[in-house]
């Protein structure tokens, strides 16, 4: 809402509508977070404090970075607070038009944004210029699609054949000696999409297999800048 080379000039979350293509967007303007060692006063603290509660009545979060200076830890701790909240996620790099000929030629440059951002890995980057306009429509190209995927809903039976077909090349580990099995998936909410596993043995999937699983079901299925939840219940076969 105001201008300034520095952060946090703004002080409170303001409410913009937005119309766009004939379609209204709500924009909800944080309070610019500084790096922590700069927050020393309460003001700023209590700018923190409300940026981070906006975050709970977003769909989805636009989490801007200065191109100048690339992700710090402030905004990785953020990316964390974004896929904790379930929100769908957009990455935007603003000042490209301020960055050195150099770097801009850097190879892999939005996988490299994505690496230092590794709770929200899955967001898709924009390298936009504010001053210039620059990408800015890819913005809302890209809200509209984070949209559709936060709130799709996977096909149950297509669903199950998958994941049957996935535990067949590789199946979950055994849990104190014991084989570990996955006898159906279902998805019962959207937004994020969660995905609901009843299995003989709940405590039997490391993180790492779960994982696996996620990189397949992203493989297979859309999900670009959403999380993606899954629910582990016991059940005995019937």
């Amino acid at each position: 809402m105001i201008t300034s080379p520095l952060p946090g000039t703004t002080r409170d979350s303001i409410d913009s509508l937005v119309k766009y293509n004939s379609k209204e967007y709500l924009f909800i303007d944080t309070a610019g977070i500084r790096r922590k060692s700069r927050i020393d006063e309460k003001l700023e603290q209590i700018s923190v404090s409300k940026a981070i509660g906006t975050i709970e009545r977003s769909d989805i979060v636009l989490l801007m970075i200065d191109g100048q200076e690339g992700p710090r830890s402030q905004d990785s701790k953020l990316a964390d607070l974004i896929k904790e909240a379930g929100k769908g996620s957009i990455i935007i790099i603003n000042k490209w038009d301020l960055v050195p000929e150099d770097l801009k030629q850097t190879t892999g440059i939005h996988d490299i944004v994505r690496d230092k951002l590794k709770g929200i890995r899955y967001s898709p980057v924009i390298l936009v210029s504010a001053l210039e306009g620059k990408n800015i429509h890819k913005i809302f190209e890209y809200i509209e699609k984070v949209y559709s995927n936060l709130n799709q809903r996977l096909n149950t039976n297509k669903l199950n054949n998958f994941l049957h077909q996935l535990m067949e090349v590789n199946p979950p580990p055994l849990h104190r000696g014991k084989e570990t099995k996955i006898y159906y998936i279902s998805q019962p909410h959207t937004n994020p999409p969660t995905f609901v596993m009843f299995t003989n043995i709940k405590k039997g999937f490391p993180v790492h297999y779960k994982s696996f699983l996620e990189n397949k079901l992203r493989e297979e299925y859309d999900m670009e800048g959403v999380p993606v939840r899954f629910i582990f219940r016991e059940r005995t076969k019937k």
